[in-house]
């Protein structure tokens, strides 16, 4: 079972509580850089706020959730029995003492909560009613994996390291598909090449370049140059050519301002439209 750290807090409330996935996603692309690609190391503590306890812990104890709550409860004690040091000190802050603010997660708190978690809001508040055993303490169950297929997640390390702009669409992408299955076991590279790239940077470079910012389009050339080194996207490049060839022919057909792009940008915009449209015939 995967064991909980202060490094790989991610990977774990991934992995056990589902309903953390969307938010996981959302927290990472939060706090990217659009630009550079770089999540400036997401702490423990910005996940364990914005992926696990606010989002999933009060807003299923509000509307009375129990079993969400108590798969989550679980996942608390487990933290506290099996988490590395340095993340007992996250755990304290952002999750122990956000529930003395929470009336409906506390009640249930106090039925299901297990020893270690009984220990710790006894010490914290001076109740030592907080020791007194509540109900059955669930064992934590492993949900499916909620990843995607091998092959697609090889194709989508391709791009994440090829193309730092295209990352915030990747997970904007992986987000919009947990929100609607809970899991990515159904990505594919077709999507990600549609909604990532077609669907998102190559439209947002289109836009930019309008007022004379060739940015995000000087971004479009190592993603799509990266689809042609994988097996596996450069078959899906060849079946969402349609789309992408439609936005490349868009962009091309762009005027910027005549005072902002000087020529060199000018000439680079249109020679990453013809590489486009050279790679999609």
């Amino acid at each position: 079972m995967i064991v909980p750290t202060y490094f790989g807090i991610r990977d774990y409330l991934w992995a056990v509580l589902p309903e953390c996935r969307e938010h996981l996603l959302q927290t990472q692309n939060e706090w990217l850089d659009y630009d550079s690609g770089d999540d400036g190391g997401i702490s423990a503590y910005s996940y364990l706020s914005g992926a696990y306890m606010h989002p999933v812990m009060e807003a299923a104890s509000e509307r009375g959730d129990v079993p969400v709550v108590r798969r989550g409860i679980a996942v608390m004690e487990d933290m506290l029995a099996r988490g590395d040091d340095l993340l007992q000190d996250p755990l304290t802050i952002r999750v122990l003492h956000r529930l003395t603010g929470t009336p409906a997660l506390i009640g249930m708190l106090r039925r299901f909560a297990g020893p270690l978690v009984r220990r710790d809001m006894a010490g914290m508040t001076r109740d030592p009613s907080w020791l007194e055993p509540g109900e059955l303490v669930d064992t934590l169950v492993l949900p499916d994996s909620g990843l995607a297929p091998d092959e697609v997640r090889a194709a989508r390390s391709v791009l994440w390291e090829a193309a730092p702009m295209l990352r915030t669409y990747l997970l904007t992408t992986e987000h919009d598909l947990v929100r609607e299955t809970g899991s990515l076991s159904t990505m594919t590279a077709d999507r990600y090449i549609l909604d990532s790239f077609a669907g998102g940077l190559l439209p947002w470079a289109r836009d930019y370049w309008g007022y004379g910012n060739p940015d995000y389009a000087d971004g479009l050339l190592p993603a799509a140059e990266a689809m042609l080194t994988s097996p596996v996207l450069a078959a899906a490049l060849r079946r969402c050519a349609g789309a992408v060839a439609a936005e490349a022919e868009l962009l091309a057909a762009v005027v910027p301002p005549d005072d902002l792009p000087d020529d060199g940008e000018r000439s680079r915009v249109a020679a990453t439209a013809a590489r486009l449209l050279q790679i999609t015939r």
